[in-house]
């Protein structure tokens, strides 16, 4: 039972709502002792189901953080490329402007 421990209240509550057992708005003991007092508990499944749904929330957590890192890494290089063309825009105006001098 202590592997009802590894996850957090909303892999809980995912368990619970898979069992069909109404663990809304409880607190994680709560849910748990509802988990394992139910009648359709079995401890292999359950451990097997809860360690899907954190593996789950794992793999989209890591999904979002790429993203998210993938997203940052598009708007530095961005602001690489305008901080380029701005420095060059400015260079090429300083030699036309030396070009007008030397005239």
């Amino acid at each position: 039972m202590g592997f009802l421990a590894q996850g957090t209240i909303e892999d809980l509550k995912a368990l619970a709502d898979y069992l069909g057992i109404n663990a809304h708005m409880m607190t994680f003991l709560n849910k748990k002792d509802l988990i394992i007092k139910d009648a359709s508990y079995e401890t292999n499944f359950c451990k097997s189901r809860l360690a899907f749904i954190i593996s789950e929330r794992k793999a989209e957590e890591t999904l979002q953080r790429d993203q998210r890192d993938n997203e940052r890494l598009y708007k530095l290089e961005k602001l690489k490329i305008q901080a380029e063309q701005t420095y060059i825009g400015a260079m090429n105006s300083s030699e036309e402007i030396c070009r007008r001098f030397l005239l």
